[in-house]
């Protein structure tokens, strides 16, 4: 490792992933404007079984700025997100899926954003849905950061913070049993600083793999999600009626999982569904939610039959149709 203070550390949480984990890693090293002096690649792997060892100890022989643990056992996958944040030593922090690819400018993109930004801004949040240009946008309020991302707050490798921000956070395991501990940081952070900035732009992209182990149950997991605002509705930080339109929102993303996962039968996903229909009947009653939103499957049918050409071009409109509202 350099004696240097990198500008940013790239913190990797991985478990039995060493093919996508590799394929992340050499993302990172090839993306344009990577300097290994200015970025830190973290990785903390949770006693993972396969190759990750291997993988990771190539990489840290071959580049000095790779930072390489492995825990003595399985401390479970949300420590493990605390574990390698509190391993970092770069000014910004960025939380990064391990089956996350840096696009071809993804690097070069990233570190423009960590250069431009200041201690000021609580949190950077990465929407890199495709379709997106470079866009950056400030957040006034977080009805707006809610209202804009919603979902997509859960997604760890958008998350971009400064390490100050991040080691005077107390209690960071709060949310754990929820297993949304980094939008749990990131509403507490605005709360604290109350200016946190979107960039919409085109970073880093999912590598399609298939999954190795189930036992993720997706759909009881984000039913839980609309929690989190509760106490920030009541102190009247968060409008209600913002709240409602994300429920709305989960609600039908439950039902695209649904049929994904138990009528559809995809076979590229090993979430576990157990309990799954009469989980998303509790949430439609516990957030009043109408039973006209279940004609919310045709619009999933519908779209799923499209050819994918199709699909990505209407999903790029609407994107696109966001961001313009935006300017």
């Amino acid at each position: 490792m350099s004696m240097t203070t990198p500008l940013l550390s790239i913190c990797i949480p991985t478990y039995n992933r060493a093919d996508a984990l590799e394929d992340c890693l050499e993302s990172i090293v090839k993306s344009k404007g990577y300097d290994d002096e200015l970025v830190e690649i973290v990785v903390s792997d949770n006693h993972s079984s396969d190759a990750t060892p291997m993988v990771v100890e190539r990489y840290a022989d071959k580049y000095k700025n790779v930072v390489y643990n492995r825990n003595k056992e399985n401390i479970g996958g949300e420590r493990n997100f605390i574990k390698v944040l509190s391993l970092a030593s770069g000014k910004l922090l960025k939380l990064h899926n391990d089956y996350c690819i840096f696009t071809e400018s993804g690097i070069d993109d990233l570190l423009r954003i960590a250069q431009s930004e200041d201690e000021a801004i609580s949190y950077i949040f990465l929407d890199s849905r495709q379709g997106f240009d470079f866009l950056r946008y400030e957040c006034p309020s977080m009805d707006v950061f809610v209202q804009k991302e919603c979902m997509y707050l859960s997604w760890i490798s958008s998350f971009v913070f400064w390490k100050k921000d991040f080691d005077e956070l107390d209690n960071k395991d709060a949310l754990i049993s929820m297993q949304f501990m980094q939008t749990d940081w990131a509403l507490r952070l605005y709360q604290k600083k109350e200016q946190h900035v979107i960039y919409f732009c085109d970073i880093f992209r999912r590598n399609p793999f298939k999954e190795k182990r189930g036992g993720f149950n997706f759909i009881n997991v984000f039913s839980k999600y609309p929690q989190m605002f509760v106490p920030y509705v009541k102190k009247g930080i968060l409008s209600k009626g913002v709240m409602n339109n994300c429920c709305k929102m989960i609600f039908e993303n439950l039902l695209l999982w649904y049929y994904r996962l138990s009528i559809k039968k995809d076979s590229i996903y090993t979430y576990d569904t157990r309990g799954n229909f009469e989980t998303i009947s509790n949430f439609r009653e516990k957030y009043k939610i109408s039973k006209l939103y279940y004609l919310l499957f045709v619009k999933v049918i519908v779209f799923d039959i499209l050819p994918q050409r199709l699909q990505r071009k209407i999903r790029v409109y609407f994107l696109l149709k966001q961001q313009r509202s935006l300017l």
